[in-house]
């Protein structure tokens, strides 16, 4: 795991499923959450780079979790990136 100031980036292991399942990274994770696919908020943004990744890179998964925090995954294999936002955000500034 690397972690930024506001952004974990994480790496998918052997069994990449195990982090959408309880107790993994992406559990419970909404991936239809607020439209982020067609107008991406700063927030947003700031994960399509944490993992290098592109607006246009059809693969990509936006998801906001539970307690607010959103969460961005490449294509779900071992050895693709994703990333969480490190903290609750206070607001969507």
């Amino acid at each position: 795991m690397k972690t930024t100031k506001d952004i974990a980036v994480f790496t998918f292991g052997a069994l990449p499923e195990m982090e959408f399942e309880e107790g993994g990274h992406l559990y419970e994770a909404d991936w239809d959450a607020k439209g982020y696919y067609d107008k991406p908020t700063k927030r947003v943004l700031q994960l399509y780079a944490a993992i290098g990744a592109s607006t246009d890179d059809e693969e990509i998964g936006i998801g906001e979790l539970p307690d607010g925090r959103l969460c961005i995954t490449d294509v779900n294999v071992t050895g693709a990136k994703f990333a969480i936002e490190a903290n609750v955000p206070e607001s969507e500034a």
